[in-house]
Formats: structure tokens, C-alpha cells, sequence
């Protein structure tokens, strides 16, 4: 949603103008980022990519305002997940796991992470075969539990599926 703009760090200081055309293609939308979450959520189980991690942990803090968004009743990120907590409950609780590791995620660009992993690889490794795994974990946090991510997984499930009926319901 166009509302989350307003409150990333990640674009700040940028200004970002936008031309809004009303559409239906919300819950459309909603079905497709659930889709990719759980694409996502399976790749980064089987591969323990931090990368991957990443992105489902990201994709996972859209739903409550994307969700909303499909309802009818935008607002932005920040916002959204007191909204879909009181409205969810308890299987709002991979959300809050969600939430949990992504506070502690660092807070600057994947570009930034690699240009600095990448000086330090040929300073330290001529041949430039560092091991990079060890690198690119100093910058995530501690300890990131695998079974927390299948936690978020599995719930999500649940909440989408929760979510969808919600949204049928006010077709």
C-alpha cells in the first residue's frame, strides 16, 4: 500500500510522489503476495538462505496492511498490525514472532551489506574465496532459529486462510 511509504526508513530522506487509480485489483493483490510468501516461506525453510529469510520476514509485515488495504480500509504498516491483532488473535502470533526477528534485523541496504562484505574479501583472500557465509551472518542477527521461521510459516497459513475468509465473507 502507498501508505507504507510515508513511514519506511528505507527510502528516507527521498521524497516519492504517486498517481493513485482506484482499482479492484486489491484482494488480487493480497492473493498474490500470500502466494509469494509461502513460496518463499518453503525456499527459505529448505535452503536456510539469510537472504531468502529476509524476504519472507518482509513479504510476512505486508499482510496486515495489504489485508486491509483489500478490505477497503488502507493504512500504513505501522498501523495495521493492531488492527489484524485484535481482529485475529491468536493466530496472530506468527506475525509477533515476525516481528520479533525483523526488530533486531540491521537496519541498511543488501547493497550496502555486500559492498562491504566484498572490500574485505579481496583485502583479506587474494584468490578471493573467503568463506562469505560467515561474512554476510555478521550483519543478521545472533541466532536466527529455524524453527521460529517454520512457526511463522505454518501460522501464516492459518491467518491467510482466516484473512480470505474474512474477505469472502464481505464479497
Amino acid at each position: 500500500p502507498v501508505e507504507v511509504y510515508k513511514y519506511s526508513w528505507a527510502v528516507k530522506p527521498t521524497k516519492i510522489s504517486f498517481k493513485i487509480v482506484k482499482s479492484v485489483k486489491d484482494r488480487e493483490k493480497f492473493d498474490i503476495t500470500c502466494k509469494n510468501i509461502f513460496i518463499l516461506g518453503e525456499k527459505s525453510l529448505k535452503t536456510q538462505d539469510l537472504f531468502l529469510i529476509k524476504c519472507f520476514l518482509s513479504n510476512t509485515m505486508l499482510l496486515p496492511a495489504l489485508f486491509l488495504m483489500a478490505m477497503g480500509n488502507p493504512c500504513p504498516k505501522s498501523l495495521s498490525f493492531k488492527y489484524v491483532e485484535k481482529e485475529f488473535g491468536t493466530t496472530f502470533d506468527s506475525l509477533k514472532i515476525a516481528s520479533e526477528i525483523r526488530a533486531k534485523w540491521p537496519k541498511f541496504t543488501y547493497y550496502k551489506m555486500l559492498s562491504k562484505i566484498s572490500l574485505s574479501l579481496f583485502k583479506n583472500n587474494p584468490l578471493g574465496v573467503p568463506p562469505v557465509l560467515g561474512r554476510v551472518s555478521r550483519f543478521f542477527p545472533k541466532k536466527i532459529c529455524m524453527s521460529d521461521i517454520k512457526k511463522i510459516y505454518i501460522g501464516l497459513k492459518s491467518m491467510c486462510t482466516n484473512m480470505e475468509s474474512r474477505l469472502n465473507d464481505e464479497q
